[in-house]
């Protein structure tokens, strides 16, 4: 119990100011009142902590498995978002008071730490709280250089999806520099029609294939049919729109790519399946050469034979 205690003992909180909301047309539904800053998350852990003190318990019994999980592993970093998941959503100020700390506690080394953190990151998005918004924006403004750390809190304030979250994402993914690739990446869990656009205005023809790959990843989960006939993003009515800005951006992506381009928006275009895509690639034929108007072909059919369909 001590090894738990001092677990939890070592984060600490600060202060970010809020970012003002935009409004952007319809946004999914909140799922509690917005705390506008680091200090309000701070008075809510305290109230949380006498409310609910198993939760506080159960996250540092998880966090506390994260070296041994860590010796486990077979990928870049411990996969512990799960175990933080089936907490429940009581979990979601133990986890913020675990987050707001930047610097490991000393009994974690190597990727263990990373894996920490973005299994927390990951089970706060999946709440889909806006009362997370100030922890996440911190993470995002502070000095963290690792990518799946940056990934995580931007696809996770996209998941929120509120006014807010977008504009502050959109804003901050259109600064170049060595998060950007992070950002625009998170940016694909943003499932709002401004975020589609603001994705496709970063496929430019000086873009290199590296970039060019982010982003249409990045369209690929954003305008992914499925996410967008739940009931929560169904009743924004952005959907049809959303997902035509991504199908058009990816038909012109493979139009000017090369075959790793091609070979990804390809995939990208069966999981966004926008009732306009056959139209796309038939208004990008009439321009095309002969080689690609054969590839728009093949594209074409991948389309009309999706499983997906």
């Amino acid at each position: 119990m001590m090894r738990l205690t001092c677990l939890t003992a070592v984060f600490s909180l600060g202060v970010l100011a809020a970012t003002p909301s935009l409004s952007l047309g319809a946004s999914p539904p909140s799922l509690g009142p917005v705390v506008m800053d680091l200090g309000q998350v701070r008075e809510q852990v305290a109230r949380m902590r006498a409310k609910s003190p198993e939760a506080f318990r159960a996250v540092a019994r998880v966090a506390a498995q994260a070296q041994a999980i860590d010796r486990q592993r077979r990928g870049p970093y411990p996969v512990m978002a799960p175990m933080f998941r089936a907490i429940g959503p009581d979990a979601l100020f133990p986890m913020l008071e675990l987050l707001s700390n930047p610097k490991p506690p000393t009994t974690l080394r190597g990727r263990a730490w990373v894996g920490l953190r973005v299994g927390l990151i990951e089970a706060v998005g999946t709440l889909q709280d806006p009362r997370a918004a100030p922890v996440l924006k911190s993470i995002l403004e502070s000095e963290e250089k690792e990518y799946h750390v940056l990934r995580a809190a931007a696809a996770a304030l996209g998941r929120i999806g509120d006014d807010a979250s977008v504009t502050y994402l959109v804003t901050l993914a259109s600064q170049p520099g060595r998060k950007e690739h992070a950002l625009l990446s998170g940016l694909g869990e943003c499932r709002r029609l401004a975020a589609a656009r603001a994705l496709a205005s970063h496929l430019t023809p000086k873009s290199s294939e590296d970039h060019v790959i982010v982003v249409v990843r990045s369209l690929g989960s954003l305008g992914a049919r499925w996410a967008w006939e739940t009931p929560r993003l169904a009743s924004t009515g952005e959907g049809n729109m959303a997902r035509e800005v991504a199908a058009r951006s990816l038909v012109e992506a493979f139009v000017a790519g090369s075959a790793r381009v091609r070979a990804e928006a390809t995939k990208a275009l069966l999981i966004v399946d926008s009732p306009s895509t056959v139209t796309l690639i038939e208004e990008a034929k009439r321009s095309a050469n002969t080689d690609t108007r054969l590839a728009l072909d093949r594209l074409a059919a991948r389309v009309a034979n999706s499983p997906m369909r």
